[in-house]
């Protein structure tokens, strides 16, 4: 925690945005049902899991979790200042969520709900406030855009999550070699991150060698690592509820010409990219970048993704730096920039660095070599 600031002052900026943005939706109260949002609005870290037990209701002046007993105890202590209303016994989030709207007498209640809720829970909801005048207002990107911007204690927490990464990683360079399984990489490497400080994984480790390495999110197999191949090692650890995104190839022995011409190549638009970065640029300009730097050498048809996108609680947030997003970047968004060509039954190569977009630049978290 940043130096005299508390989880319920982070908490209290949050909920102050989250309020502002109803209002100029025109909203009387907002719910939602994503774990990943409640950990960013209660600045809790080491409670919520993913399990789908948990709904906040915010109001213009309340802010209510509904959850279950499995749960209670542990964000109750969290509660310190009473921030949050925290309820375990009405047996049904909806249920509770019609029965706190019913004390505010609102004709016409404007209820705020997210457009990516799953149907069966907007046809439960529906049909608990069916009989009330509640009106249902469906809204996109509240949130996402709200996390899109971080703040001086996630930037910290993403910054603890990436170290743990880099010190992984160094650790792995000292005892990978050739014979070994992409499986026993992978697993090597989760033990690492673990063992280095992180509390979880940011997502499956990805360790693909040889063709292999042609498919972008391949999943590691029990193919043996063999000298000349090509290894594509993504991976990251979670630290305090943050995620940390890092890619690295190798080359398993010497590299030939060939090699190092398309590593090269992707390095160099990396590179470009992350120059080019700053607040007031979009997401497409930054993908443009790379993807022209790529087409000196007749690869920018085997850059077959985004250059990158958020990464916050969860690893792939906004903004994304895709060739259709116009949106400008705004200081505070933390974003990967990662590159990649991929050459059907050869091989391919990644590289990701991922950190922080300011107003004059781009600031790198990532400090393993490339």
């Amino acid at each position: 925690m940043a130096q005299g600031r508390t989880q319920s002052d982070y908490a209290r900026n949050r909920l102050k945005q989250l309020r502002a943005r109803m209002r100029e939706l025109r909203l009387d109260a907002l719910l939602t049902l994503n774990p990943a949002n409640l950990r960013w609005l209660s600045a809790w870290q080491e409670v919520f899991d993913d399990e789908p037990a948990h709904l906040a209701l915010i109001t213009a002046k309340k802010a209510y979790i509904h959850t279950d007993a499995r749960y209670a105890e542990a964000l109750q202590a969290k509660n310190t200042e009473g921030l949050w209303q925290i309820n375990t016994k009405t047996p049904d989030h909806f249920e509770f969520a019609r029965q706190t709207l019913a004390r505010y007498a609102q004709q016409g209640l404007r209820l705020g709900y997210e457009s990516n809720i799953r149907l069966n829970q907007f046809k439960a909801l529906k049909k608990e406030l069916s009989q009330t005048t509640v009106r249902l207002v469906e809204v996109k990107r509240v949130f996402e855009d709200l996390r899109a911007v971080k703040d001086e204690e996630e930037i910290k927490l993403l910054r603890r999550a990436q170290a743990i990464t880099d010190a992984a990683f160094a650790e792995l360079l000292s005892w990978i070699s050739c014979g070994m399984r992409e499986q026993e990489v992978a697993n090597r490497l989760d033990f690492i991150l673990r063992d280095k400080g992180a509390e979880g994984l940011a997502f499956p480790t990805i360790a693909a060698s040889g063709p292999n390495a042609a498919v972008p999110h391949a999943r590691p197999t029990g193919r043996t690592l063999r000298t000349g191949d090509f290894l594509i090692l993504d991976f990251g650890a979670r630290y305090r509820d943050y995620c940390a995104d890092m890619t690295r190839t190798l080359v398993m022995g010497e590299a030939t010409d060939e090699q190092r011409r398309i590593y090269d190549a992707v390095l160099a638009a990396q590179t470009e990219a992350k120059a080019g970065i700053r607040a007031g640029k979009t997401g497409g300009q930054a993908y443009e970048s790379a993807r022209t730097v790529l087409k000196t050498e007749g690869l920018d048809e085997r850059f077959t993704h985004s250059l990158g996108h958020g990464v916050g609680i969860d690893v792939h947030e906004a903004p994304a730096l895709s060739p259709k997003n116009t949106t400008a970047l705004v200081a505070g968004n933390v974003v990967t920039v990662e590159p990649g060509v991929y050459l059907p039954g050869y091989g391919g190569v990644r590289i990701e660095d991922f950190g922080l977009v300011e107003e004059k630049g781009f600031t790198s978290f990532t400090h393993s070599p490339h």
